[in-house]
């Protein structure tokens, strides 16, 4: 694959991933900018419920994608219909039933997420926010699976359908903004424009009379086809949930150690995060749409020279993947650390106290510092649940989630303060990429020093042998 070929595929993969990481970018952009630290203070209080719902859908979709690139690279039609089905299915009935939950325990999960310890106007900020959002799950939900499918043969409409939602988003913020800011009306506009695209979607399945590839064309709740698809996300699942539960003791420990508007510079840094996220995303997408065919030609050999020939394509590109990174991710992480202060102007203007400023810089600049670490592993994590090295997935990202970020923030915090604090984040991505070399010299039985060290042949094996 030539370099304009692998562009104009990770153009297609970060289109297909922007949705969750995209609209928590343009809602903490205009709510800040609208509401100011009141509103971003409160934003940051209720995403981690948003967070425990993407996990259920990064579940189900990344291993749609996962399991659904191999079917398809080979050439599996009926496991590919069968498994795609499945993880419309099970998505859509697994993210109406916790909307319904949250509906229940709204009083308590808002006290729980601490929605009331930061005064009168955070705390109806977080109940606004709160009660327009759940409405979108079932929608978002629908539109990430899509995405998706539609990466393999219909970018086409992959493009289109993100112009849809974005044009009717942005300009929904733009209208609150200038009519009337309000935490109801910024969430609301989360509703609209998801519902719009979906519409879309649906008429355009309508329209192809079931030749479109990534079409919904029955329900179906079947364990058996769910069940690979569960175990090869879980993982994802695991990330989120860590990540929620991150963000719930980091907001604590602001609120309890610090003050209330860290609480909102968090925020603000999370919502710039996406930015990155968003790329990594991107790439991580194409790494398991390009590594996932591979991998599928791999299984589906039969002579030890069609073998040899598979492994070496996946090698050279793994190889390729990984370059793609490291060049990307210095120039990404460059522009971070130079325009950080720039940043923070743009999301606040001038609504916003010098510390909090600070804080936020600090934390971008960390992050950007960790960033091409982040790629990398990444990269490593989509190859084990492409392997189905699932215990290896679980560990990276409980560590890079939850327990490294925890550990290395309130640790930092405690002996240098709030700078110490935001520093956290480049430790984790070192900590990480430590733990995934040992993983794979554990799994490989020496020190990983090339590139066909990490692809782990005694699971490709395993996985051509489950195929015969």
């Amino acid at each position: 694959m030539n370099n304009k070929s692998r562009f104009k595929l990770f153009f297609f993969a970060v289109i297909a991933e922007m949705d969750l990481a995209v609209i928590n970018l343009i809602n903490a952009f205009f709510i800040g900018r609208g509401l100011g630290t009141d509103g971003e203070t409160a934003y940051e209080l209720i995403i981690p419920c948003v967070f425990l719902i993407s996990a259920v859908v990064a579940m189900c979709y990344n291993g749609t994608q996962a399991i659904c690139s191999k079917d398809y690279g080979a050439g599996n039609e009926e496991d590919f219909n069968n498994h795609k089905n499945a993880g419309y299915s099970w998505t859509i009935f697994s993210v109406a039933l916790i909307s319904v939950i949250f509906i229940i325990f709204r009083s308590f999960i808002l006290d729980f997420l601490g929605a009331y310890d930061a005064g009168k106007v955070v705390a109806k900020y977080c109940e606004d926010g709160y009660d327009m959002f759940i409405p979108s799950f079932v929608s978002v939900s629908f539109f990430c699976i899509v995405s998706c499918l539609m990466f393999l043969e219909e970018k086409k409409q992959l493009l289109i359908s993100n112009i849809i939602l974005y044009s009717i988003f942005t300009g929904g913020n733009i209208i609150v903004s200038n009519v009337k800011p309000s935490m109801k009306g910024y969430i609301g506009v989360n509703l609209i424009s998801i519902l719009a695209a979906d519409i879309y979607i649906i008429m355009y399945f309508f329209s192809r009379k079931g030749t479109s590839k990534a079409a919904f064309t029955r329900f179906n709740l079947k364990f058996r086809d769910i069940k690979e698809i569960l175990l090869t996300g879980m993982a994802d699942f695991f990330e989120y949930g860590f990540a929620a539960i991150a963000i719930i003791i980091e907001n604590g420990y602001l609120l309890s150690r610090f003050k209330a508007s860290f609480v909102a510079g968090l925020g603000t840094f999370e919502a710039v995060e996406n930015i990155t996220e968003l790329i990594c995303v991107g790439f991580c997408f194409l790494v398991t749409a390009s590594l996932g065919i591979r991998i599928g030609k791999v299984i589906k050999t039969i002579t030890p020279e069609e073998e040899l020939s598979a492994n070496k394509e996946l090698t050279k590109e793994a190889n390729s993947l990984t370059k793609f990174a490291l060049i990307g991710g210095l120039v990404i992480s460059a522009i971070f650390v130079i325009s950080a202060n720039l940043i923070v102007k743009i999301f606040y203007a001038d609504k916003i106290e010098s510390s909090v400023e600070s804080v936020i810089v600090w934390l971008i600049r960390s992050y950007a510092v960790g960033f091409i670490l982040y790629l990398i592993n990444s990269e490593i994590v989509c190859y084990y649940k492409l392997v189905e090295a699932i215990p290896q997935a679980h560990i990276i990202y409980l560590s890079e989630a939850l327990i490294f970020p925890v550990i290395c923030k309130i640790g930092l915090g405690e002996l240098f303060g709030i700078y110490g604090f935001c520093v956290g984040g480049a430790l984790t991505e070192l900590l990480t990429f430590i733990i995934n070399i040992c993983l794979v010299w554990h799994a490989n039985g020496k020190i990983p020093l090339h590139i066909q060290d990490f692809r782990l042949d005694k699971y490709l094996i395993e996985l051509k042998k489950g195929n015969g």
